[in-house]
C-alpha cells in the first residue's frame, strides 16, 4: 500500500495515496465563523473553497506550528454521489512510502487512535488514517453546515 507519511507533533500518520489529491504549502486561511477549534479555516484550492482541519488540534497534540515544512494534504471525500475536498494541516509531510507487507501481515494492527489502525515499521509506530473515521458525520456537518447530513459517510 502506497501512503503519504505526515507528522503532527512527534507522532506519525499515514494517508493512503488514493485519498490524496495534492500536497500544498501552508496557505493563508480564511476564518470559518463558529467553527470548532480543530478547524484551521479555509482556502481556495483550484477554484474550490476548501475547509482545513488542523490535525494536531484535532488529535490533542497542539495547534499546528507555523513551519516552513507545514503542509496541507488535500483529500477527496466521497459523499452521496459527490466528492468534496477537505484539507488536513500537518507540521510536515514526507515522500510517499510503500508499507512493508511483511510487517503489516505479521503484526496485528492495533486500534490505538480512533482514526485507523496503528502499524509498526523500522521507524516506530504510525496511524493509517481512514477518511471515513476522520471525517465522521458530526465533523462533516461542522465543516459543511450548509449540506444535508442525513446520510452516513464523509
Amino acid at each position: 500500500m502506497l501512503q503519504l507519511m505526515c507528522y503532527a507533533g512527534d507522532m506519525r500518520f499515514a494517508i493512503p495515496i488514493p485519498n490524496v489529491v495534492e500536497v500544498v504549502a501552508r496557505p493563508v486561511f480564511e476564518a470559518i465563523p463558529s467553527a470548532p477549534g480543530w478547524v484551521a479555516g479555509s482556502f481556495v484550492h483550484r477554484g474550490v473553497v476548501t475547509p482545513v482541519i488542523d490535525f494536531g488540534n484535532l488529535a490533542n497534540l497542539g495547534q499546528a506550528r507555523l513551519l516552513w515544512s507545514s503542509r496541507v494534504i488535500v483529500v477527496n471525500c466521497p459523499r452521496e454521489g459527490t466528492v468534496q475536498r477537505i484539507g488536513i494541516l500537518f507540521d510536515k509531510a514526507n515522500a510517499a512510502q510503500v508499507a512493508d507487507r511483511a510487517v503489516t501481515q505479521e503484526t496485528t494492527p492495533v486500534q490505538i487512535l480512533p482514526w485507523g489502525p496503528t502499524l509498526i515499521d523500522e521507524n516506530g509506530t504510525y496511524c493509517v488514517l481512514d477518511m471515513a473515521e476522520l471525517l465522521s458525520p458530526m465533523r462533516h456537518s461542522q465543516l459543511f453546515p450548509h449540506l444535508d447530513h442525513t446520510e452516513k459517510g464523509c
